[in-house]
C-alpha cells in the first residue's frame, strides 16, 4: 500500500482528548464516510434543539472517547434496560477469558477492565442489533458455568460468563429486551410513526466499511485495517480476522 497516494483519502475527527487518523479505500468511500459524520451531527444537533430532556441521558455518553470508541454526538432521550456487572469474556482472537466491567445503557454494550474506570475508559464495545441472538451457550467447547452467547448475524459470537445462574438470566433478560426495544422501534421507524423521526438517527446504521486507521505505538506509529460502524451516535471499531499492519 502506497500510503503517499492514499493522503487524499485520509480524514481525521477531532475530539478533546485526541485526534483519530483514517484512510478510506477510494474517493467515493471518503465521501461516503464524511457526509455520515457530518449528517448524524446535523441531525442530533436539530434534535437537542427541539427542548430534548438532557437530564435523563446516560452518564456515559458524554464521556466515552477513545479505546475503538469515538463518541461524535449527544444522544437523546430513549427509554432501554440498563444493566451493569462483572461478566468474564472470551476474547476474539486469542480465546483467553477476561472478567470486564460490563455496562448495557441505550442499546450499546462496553466493558471496562475495572468498575473505576467507568464511564471514560472503555475497553471497546460488543454490537448489539436488532436481530442478535441471546441464549446460554451451545458451543460444545464452551465449558465455563453460566455462559451466555450473543449471536450476531455478520459477526463471530460473543461468550461471556456471570457470576452466577441468577446473573446470566439477568443478562439475557436486559439484552432479550433491548433487542425487543430495537425491533420496535425498527417498525415504528418503517411505518414512519409518530416516533418515527424522533429515533431514526438513534436506530439508523448511517455506514459501515472498512478503513486503515493510525495507532500510536511505543516506537513509531501503525496503520491497522478494522471494521467501522457509524452507529447510534458512536463510531465504533471492531478487528477484523485478517487486520493488515502497515509500520511508518
Amino acid at each position: 500500500m502506497n500510503l503517499e497516494n492514499q493522503k487524499a483519502k485520509r480524514f481525521d475527527i477531532v475530539t478533546p482528548h485526541r485526534t483519530y487518523i483514517f484512510l478510506a479505500d477510494n474517493d467515493s468511500e471518503l465521501k461516503a464516510w464524511i457526509d455520515g459524520i457530518r449528517a448524524v451531527k446535523i441531525e442530533e444537533a436539530n434534535r437537542i434543539s427541539k427542548s430534548v430532556d438532557l437530564s435523563s441521558m446516560s452518564s456515559a455518553t458524554d464521556a466515552m472517547v477513545g479505546c475503538g470508541v469515538m463518541f461524535l454526538m449527544a444522544q437523546a432521550r430513549i427509554v432501554f434496560p440498563q444493566k451493569q456487572g462483572w461478566l468474564t469474556k472470551q476474547g476474539a482472537f486469542v480465546k483467553s477469558w477476561k472478567r470486564r466491567w460490563f455496562v448495557l445503557e441505550n442499546a450499546m454494550l462496553f466493558y471496562f477492565e475495572r468498575q473505576e474506570d467507568y464511564p471514560l475508559k472503555p475497553k471497546g464495545s460488543v454490537p448489539v442489533v436488532d436481530d442478535c441472538i441471546v441464549r446460554h451457550a451451545q458451543d460444545p467447547d464452551i465449558i465455563r458455568p453460566f455462559c451466555l452467547e450473543l449471536w450476531h448475524p455478520n459477526l463471530d459470537s460473543y461468550f461471556a460468563s456471570a457470576e452466577s445462574e441468577q446473573d446470566e438470566i439477568e443478562w439475557m433478560t436486559a439484552l432479550r429486551k433491548t433487542i425487543m426495544a430495537l425491533q420496535e422501534l425498527k417498525k415504528q421507524v418503517a411505518s414512519g410513526g409518530e416516533d418515527g423521526d424522533e429515533s431514526s438517527t438513534f436506530m439508523g446504521l448511517k455506514k459501515m466499511g472498512y478503513l486503515m486507521r493510525r495507532d500510536s505505538e511505543l516506537i513509531g506509529n501503525t496503520w491497522n485495517k478494522r471494521l467501522f460502524l457509524l452507529k447510534n451516535g458512536f463510531l465504533l471499531c471492531y478487528k477484523d480476522k485478517v487486520s493488515p499492519t502497515l509500520t511508518l
